[in-house]
């Protein structure tokens, strides 16, 4: 099973949605915005902890506040992490 989420920066902070929501949360961020982060990493970590609550085998993290160093830490869950080209639209301060 994959987990796919999108990070997004906005004034310095990070967050996530899930993938599907990605859309919807560009055009509306304050809702769904929540708990964000100050760290690209700590953002990228609360996906990988909801990733591994759901029992994926695959985190795959968009956006432009998703960071390699995250691959690391998955594979102590052993979940793959596929980490993408950050998008510039992901980037909304």
């Amino acid at each position: 099973m994959k987990a796919e989420f999108t990070v997004f920066e906005e004034d310095g902070l990070f967050w996530h949605v899930p993938k599907a929501e990605e859309n919807a949360a560009m055009a509306t961020p304050g809702a769904f915005r929540k708990n964000p982060h100050k760290t690209k990493i700590a953002a990228c970590r609360s996906a990988l902890t909801e990733a591994v609550a759901m029992g994926a085998t695959e985190l795959h993290l968009y956006g432009f506040g998703s960071t390699t160093s995250i691959k690391r830490e998955a594979k102590r869950h052993g979940i793959k992490a596929l980490v993408y080209f950050p998008s510039i639209a992901t980037k909304l301060s």
